[in-house]
């Protein structure tokens, strides 16, 4: 016992437990550091573990250090008489001691600890993918086999043979995106390198990958010849290069082939999957070539947002069906078609209307949503029926599940295992987890889907809608600029990322005045006129109040057949005679709103949808002054919604914001306050100066609580990052 307290003597005399403590605090506070650092330069994810690791092994050092260094201060010389020889430190090997254990040792080890964290840290962004890239099939910056399959070179004179050209590329590309471990650029990012302007090196720095791949085409008759090369980007050597002349009929042969010699070039650990029967998935060349161009119109609506493309894409894959009923792959894309133009239709009619015209979707009535997802599902049972393996087919069914509330999981997961490299369907499976409240692993997703297709719009579009919901601004920013770039001239598709971007500057605190601002700077690009803008912002009317906004209503034109359009109408003359203070007239055109929806109120799928809808009617019935029927329609939404566990996470969050907005307008200003807590604490499109600025919290201006509250709010966001 003497022992143990000898010892305690000890730890009290050498201050052990102070040391401790600023050790401790300290390197708390280095690996905040760390964390930040890391975190802003997408360092791989060992970084922070190596340098907990440190601190760690760090530790004992220390203590030991201190343990055996009495200190050569103040006891030392109050403890030796004046003139006296200072005593020598007892020691078993005090030489060794006092030459091995100080606190300079000490010092010196962590400089070397944290230099050898630098040297490492640093390393990886000199050597390995930089800042902000992320080169690995996971998303986890880890370095592997990496490809870029340039366009192909129509040899052939004239633009006859471009589609057919252009579709050995994408095939040759789909079949590389089922390797695992081989990063492939889509198709989309390469097509700006179609007149071979670049050179390996430039593509290679460009898109971040080790090899490119270059080819041409040319057609004679029946015959066709493909000469094909895998060039390494920092040495422009050839690693690989064959020429094929072959009969059409052998075409794809020759780009199973390709594929198979470019991931034997890469890696002998790399292996293309066997796919028994898939090598010729028609017999019919003239089936083939519609099956091709529907495949192009398609990517353009997928990757740059040219929505109208589905359209002509769907007449296309129906031309190859109707010539060979069991082609698989003409099935499945004809699903995924049918199943876009569900998602969209109403809104499309809506956007027609607005355009002076009712586009195809408007003009005959079995192209209703629930029509159109009929139509898909069948399109991809029968190609999995043709062919079980078919990833499109599983990806459709993921899709057209996920539309009317089942869990579509399994068909997206089936489908990522038959091609992980598909940019598209990780972008799918980034939404799929936000469905779950994995907010995480979206972004991590999204960030991924843009690694795998730099240059894709909706990719770079689905990263800034998730980073705003995070309110990592910055990003978000960065992202939609990038999208808006990317985006091709079709309004309809612009005007999704525009609808992002003003919502972007109402979160980030630029009031009304600053989404007028970029709302007109989008303007002067002349991508679309003002009504094809403004139609896509039902739900933001800060940004359309004035003047002209009366005759913008008229030329929608309120009794068209639609009853989208008629809602729209309504809602925004109700939402604009509100913000203007004149309520008796916004209540006469909620009072339209409320009536048109109860008319026509929709087929409900899942629960979800049912309490969306209940919360939102909700909503206006109190807007309108009907106090009761809104508190019943709250009552019902709130038993719906009681067992979370069962609903999709993130409709479950809007639906809590409906809530928030319906307390609101019922006055209720403590569980209004209550609901807007819990959206500021999770991801969501509420912020601090979401709550100043939008109408929709307009009732609770004055109310002392809410006051406070939003002030609260406010003073910290600028306090933390300041407009």
């Amino acid at each position: 016992m003497s022992g143990f307290k000898r010892l305690v003597g000890e730890v009290h005399r050498r201050s052990l437990w102070q040391i401790l403590g600023i050790y401790l605090a300290g390197s708390w506070i280095a690996l905040q550091v760390v964390e930040q650092i890391s975190e802003a330069m997408q360092m791989p994810e060992w970084v922070r573990p190596l340098a907990i690791i440190l601190f760690i092994v760090g530790l004992p050092i220390v203590l030991a250090t201190a343990f055996v260094q009495e200190g050569i201060g103040s006891r030392d010389v109050d403890e030796t008489a004046p003139g006296d020889a200072p005593a020598p430190l007892p020691s078993a090997d005090p030489e060794g001691a006092t030459r091995l254990l100080t606190w300079r040792n000490a010092l010196a080890g962590g400089v070397i600890a944290f230099a050898a964290l630098g040297v490492t840290a640093v390393g990886w962004v000199v050597f390995g993918p930089g800042p902000g890239t992320l080169v690995g099939g996971d998303g986890s910056g880890s370095i592997g086999p990496s490809v870029a399959v340039l366009p192909f070179e129509n040899l052939n004179a004239g633009d006859e043979n471009q589609v057919f050209t252009e579709g050995i590329h994408q095939d040759v590309i789909s079949q590389l995106q089922t390797v695992g471990d081989l990063r492939v650029i889509g198709r989309q990012s390469v097509l700006e390198y179609r007149e071979g302007a670049a050179d390996p090196g430039t593509v290679g720095r460009e898109l971040s990958v080790g090899t490119v791949v270059t080819a041409s085409v040319q057609r004679s008759g029946d015959r066709v010849r493909v000469s094909a090369a895998l060039i390494d980007v920092d040495s422009e050597e050839q690693l690989w290069a064959e020429q094929y002349d072959r009969t059409l009929t052998d075409v794809f042969e020759i780009q199973s082939d390709i594929a198979g010699q470019i991931v034997a070039a890469l890696a002998s650990n790399l292996t293309l999957p066997a796919r028994p029967g898939s090598d010729r998935p028609t017999e019919s060349f003239e089936a083939y070539e519609h099956y091709l161009r529907g495949s192009q119109l398609m990517g353009l609506a997928e990757e740059r947002l040219e929505r109208t493309a589905v359209d002509v894409a769907r007449d296309e894959l129906e031309n190859a069906i109707e010539l060979d009923p069991a082609f698989a792959e003409a099935q499945a894309l004809l699903a995924i078609a049918y199943d876009r133009l569900s998602g969209g239709a109403q809104f499309d009619v809506a956007f027609g209307e607005a355009l002076g015209g009712t586009g195809r979707a408007g003009e005959v009535e079995a192209a209703r949503p629930g029509f159109l997802r009929e139509q898909a599902r069948r399109a991809a049972e029968r190609a999995l029926e043709l062919d079980p393996e078919l990833a499109d087919a599983h990806f459709a069914l993921w899709s057209i599940d996920e539309r009317v509330g089942r869990d579509g999981l399994p068909h997206l997961e089936r489908a990522m295992e038959l091609q992980p490299g598909n940019a598209l369907f990780v972008a799918e499976m980034a939404d799929a987890q936000l469905a779950r409240g994995a907010w995480g692993k979206a972004r991590d997703l999204a960030v991924r889907a843009t690694t795998l297709n730099p240059r894709s719009a909706a990719a770079h579009l689905l990263l800034g809608q998730i980073t705003r919901f995070t309110r990592e601004f910055e990003e978000a920013e960065l992202a939609l600029d990038t999208a808006a770039r990317l985006a091709s001239g079709d309004p309809l598709g612009y005007a999704n990322i525009m609808r992002e971007r003003l919502w972007l500057e109402l979160a980030l605190g630029g009031g009304v005045e600053g989404a007028k601002r970029v709302f007109d700077a989008e303007q002067l690009r002349g991508v679309a006129g003002p009504d094809q803008f403004r139609i896509r912002f039902t739900d933001s009317p800060e940004v359309l109040v004035g003047g002209e906004y009366d005759d913008l209503i008229l030329s929608f034109r309120p009794d068209a057949t639609d009853v989208l359009l008629r809602c729209t109408c309504y809602y925004q003359k109700a939402m604009m005679y509100r913000a203007s203070g004149e309520m008796d007239r916004a209540r006469i055109y909620f009072d339209s709103l409320i009536s048109e929806r109860a008319e026509n109120a929709p087929s409900f799928t899942n629960r979800v949808e049912q309490a969306s809808w209940l919360t939102l009617q909700a909503r206006d019935l109190a807007r309108a002054g009907r106090d009761e029927s809104a508190r019943e329609r709250l009552a019902e939404s709130l038993r719906i919604t009681a067992d979370t566990t069962l609903l999709d996470r993130r409709r479950l969050t809007d639906i809590r914001r409906f809530r928030a907005m319906a307390y609101a307008e019922l006055g209720d200003a403590d569980r209004a306050i209550e609901e807007l807590e819990h959206l500021l604490s999770v991801p969501s499109a509420i912020t601090p100066y979401t709550l100043r600025d939008r109408q929709a919290w307009l009732p609770l201006r004055g109310d002392p609580a809410f006051e406070a509250f939003v002030e609260a709010q406010v003073a910290a966001a600028e306090a933390a990052a300041p407009r």
